[in-house]
């Protein structure tokens, strides 16, 4: 589908109009037709994703309490803290004390924000709030059909060296490892 803005400014790009090339769920391809500072037209992709939280959860041993899934789109099984887009309606705590119950069955008593970051932000609109979780309660997990994760449990200063030597990759948990 393609919108016409004609003129429209966007910082020093003027758009003249933008095409949605794909729709899914949680987040969409666009297509945008802009001028440059210099006047030369440009097809400027980048993606629109749902926003989402990061859980790094801490047990009163000072353990952190992570993630083991295989993700898709890698190729691979990633260590990760919690993650999981915020619905719409709900708030980033909401969204995220939801994550860390359904993936890891955990429930915590104290929760800190550690921050709201954006990713690729050259090609891709998509924030993630992060959240440190304490005073954890460990149940049953409550997976959605797409899902298959464990839980690693490990020693904090172990995951930080992870996150520093590429053994945790996913960004925004390597981030809150180390605020």
């Amino acid at each position: 589908r393609q919108v016409t803005m004609k003129g429209k400014k966007k910082g020093p790009w003027t758009l003249l109009s933008s095409t949605v090339g794909y729709r899914a769920p949680s987040f969409v391809v666009h297509a945008d037709e802009v001028l440059s500072r210099t006047g030369k037209r440009i097809t400027y992709s980048w993606i629109e994703m749902q926003e989402g939280v990061n859980i790094i959860p801490i047990d009163e041993k000072g353990n952190v309490d992570i993630a083991k899934e295989y993700r898709y789109g890698l190729g691979r099984e990633c260590i990760e803290g919690v993650s999981g887009g915020i619905e719409k309606g709900d708030t980033p705590l909401a969204s995220a004390k939801k994550e860390l119950k359904e993936e890891l069955g955990i429930t915590a008593k104290k929760w800190t924000a550690l921050g709201a970051y954006d990713s690729v932000t050259s090609k891709m609109r998509h924030r993630e709030h992060l959240y440190l979780a304490e005073g954890l309660t460990f149940g049953a997990q409550d997976l959605e059909e797409m899902e298959e994760i464990g839980m690693v449990k490990m020693p904090f200063s172990r995951a930080v060296k992870l996150a520093r030597s590429g053994g945790i990759t996913y960004g925004f948990t390597a981030l809150g490892l180390h605020l």
